[in-house]
Order: C-alpha cells, then sequence, then structure tokens
C-alpha cells in the first residue's frame, strides 16, 4: 500500500509561501540618509555628499557606531547617542558655513581626538 502525503506537502508549502517575512532592516547607508532628512537636510544637500557616504559609514563603523536611530523615539541609550553625536559631527563637517565652535565641542563631545577645553 502506497501513501500519498501530497496534500500534506501542499499544506506546508502553502504555509511557508503565505507565512509573513520579516522586513528587511534598513542598511547602515539607508539610517544615515534617514537621519538627514529627519535633520532638515534636502535631497540636494544629500546629493552634494552622495559620494563620501561610503567614507562616512567606514568611519561610523570604525567608532562602534553599528545603527543611526531615527530623531524623535523616546527611548534613550548610549548606542543611539553615540550614533546621533557621530552623524552630526560628520554633517558639521560637510557643510559650506562652518562653525569652528560648534565643530569644537562636538569632537569633544564624541571622543574624535582627546579632550581640548
Amino acid at each position: 500500500m502506497v501513501c500519498d502525503n501530497s496534500h500534506v506537502l501542499r499544506t506546508l508549502l502553502d504555509l511557508l509561501v503565505a507565512r509573513p517575512r520579516p522586513e528587511p532592516r534598513p542598511t547602515l547607508r539607508d539610517q544615515m540618509v534617514h537621519f538627514m532628512l529627519q535633520s532638515a537636510w534636502t535631497w540636494l544637500s544629500i546629493q552634494s555628499v552622495w559620494d563620501d557616504l561610503p567614507r562616512w559609514e567606514r568611519r561610523l563603523r570604525s567608532r562602534g557606531v553599528t545603527f543611526v536611530a531615527p530623531l524623535g523615539q523616546p527611548v534613550w541609550s548610549h548606542e543611539r547617542s553615540k550614533g546621533h553625536n557621530e552623524m552630526v559631527l560628520l554633517m558639521m563637517q560637510s557643510g559650506m558655513e562652518r562653525d569652528s565652535a560648534a565643530e569644537h565641542h562636538q569632537r569633544n563631545l564624541t571622543g574624535a581626538r582627546p579632550y581640548k577645553p
């Protein structure tokens, strides 16, 4: 006697196909662009630094940043603050109108170099 389990296999296959897939996690670069948009950067401004984004991404990773959380979330953590502070420093340094005092403060905040008063 041959046992036909094709209906069981079909049901399992249907469940696998119909199962909702988790949303893919945005890449670090996507998170960086989203952060810039939330920081009132225009697409034109983002386009002006587009070629620098791979370098920025390497810089963030070398500083221990693995994600840049969206602004406005009520959850605080050291990792979120570090990502935000590092991104703000990169954004400040890329600007046409640079504020040396603010950049100095941001470098102290991020530990990008030894503290200087």
